[in-house]
């Protein structure tokens, strides 16, 4: 009796130990699958960020050429 008990309670501790071996194993796939696609979300942010960055710089530009344009002008009015 003793060792049937035993036996059962080995059973069961190994029945334990698998699914706890499963569930370790689903959550570092699914960490894995999470990393993948923060990495992803990152590459594309920073492309977003650096398209953004081009375009200020061009818009900034441009404006700067149109306040050297307007400060021109006004000098030119001055020596009139």
């Amino acid at each position: 009796m003793v060792n049937n008990h035993y036996e059962q309670n080995h059973a069961d501790g190994k029945y334990a130990d698998d699914i706890m071996e499963r569930e370790k194993a689903d959550v570092e796939k699914k960490y894995e699958e999470f990393e993948k696609f923060k990495n992803e979300k990152d590459h594309e942010l920073e492309k977003e960020m650096a398209k953004d960055r081009a375009e200020m710089k061009s818009e900034a530009s441009a404006v700067k050429e149109k306040i050297e344009k307007i400060e021109e002008d006004v000098k030119k009015d001055l020596h009139k």
